[in-house]
């Protein structure tokens, strides 16, 4: 459609809607599933560009490790590489010529269990980051993009914690650390090519705290949010300064981004976090 709701084409399409389309340029880009495909077309026009079948897509979407972690379609793109998985595979499509890159069979997982298992992934640039469940605990990879070899991995231990919500930045991997009876906030930042680890930072002081982290940094910022029984937090931690530049506090129930409960926005060098009738906004330093 047209910005004023004029059509400007449609065209039939064989299966359902596997997630939102995407678009690179002048390219649509539109996975589906029942039957599994990915098909490029003019977004101009509508004209087929190329199509591609795929093996039947993953459709578990609930959290590798956090009971609370939400929903989340195993896909990722990031405007030239498009990642999926259908449960036994990672799949890497190039969005620039239009074909499957790669296909590397997902290891170390157990195929005995009845169900899908679930995964994360997220492709940026060079490198691509999974994680999954592996056997009786779970373990993240990083590939490099181009070739799909293993650059290297970790599966959950005392010396070499996983992470879950994973951010990028140009040099580093960022992201939270579980553990059984977690009590803590726990940020650690992992080389993207060697998996040296070069950050850990650690708060205590929680009860029983769900935490999950924006899928992108805001400037130099992570954007940490904590829902602690009926206690809210966000913080803004600077990776530079290794430290906490700003935390905001409300109390309330429900959980974040539900209508009328708990929501929060972090725009540039502010943030705000909004609970009923308590607004609280805080200005990094």
């Amino acid at each position: 459609h047209q910005y004023d709701g004029r059509v400007v084409w449609e065209t039939a399409e064989t299966g359902a809607p596997y997630r939102e389309p995407l678009a690179r340029e002048d390219v649509m880009i539109s996975v589906r599933t029942s039957p599994s495909g990915v098909t490029f077309r003019s977004l101009g026009s509508g004209r087929l560009i190329a199509h591609a079948e795929l093996p039947e897509l993953l459709a578990t979407r609930e959290h590798p490790i956090l009971p609370s972690g939400g929903e989340e379609t195993p896909m990722s793109f990031d405007g030239r590489t498009l990642l999926l998985t259908d449960g036994w595979d990672y799949i890497a499509v190039d969005g620039t010529s239009n074909r499957i890159k790669w296909q590397k069979r997902i290891e170390g997982v157990d195929r005995t269990s009845p169900l899908p298992l679930p995964f994360r992934i997220r492709v940026d640039g060079a490198e691509i980051y999974c994680l999954k469940r592996s056997y009786d605990t779970h373990a993240m990879e990083v590939f490099d993009t181009e070739t799909g070899a293993l650059l290297w991995n970790r599966v959950e231990n005392k010396k070499q914690p996983v992470i879950y919500s994973a951010v990028f930045d140009e040099k580093n991997i960022y992201g939270l650390h579980h553990e059984p009876d977690i009590k803590s906030v726990t940020v650690i930042g992992l080389d993207r090519r060697s998996g040296r680890e070069v950050l850990f930072w650690r708060k205590a002081g929680y009860e029983e705290p769900e935490i999950l982290m924006d899928d992108e940094m805001h400037g130099r910022h992570l954007a940490i949010r904590v829902r602690d029984k009926q206690n809210f937090a966000v913080i803004l931690f600077n990776v530079d300064a290794r430290k906490v530049d700003a935390e905001l506090k409300a109390t309330g129930s429900g959980s974040f981004g539900n209508y009328g409960e708990v929501s929060y926005a972090v725009q540039g060098r502010y943030a705000g976090l909004l609970s009923g009738a308590q607004l609280v906004v805080a200005r990094p330093k």
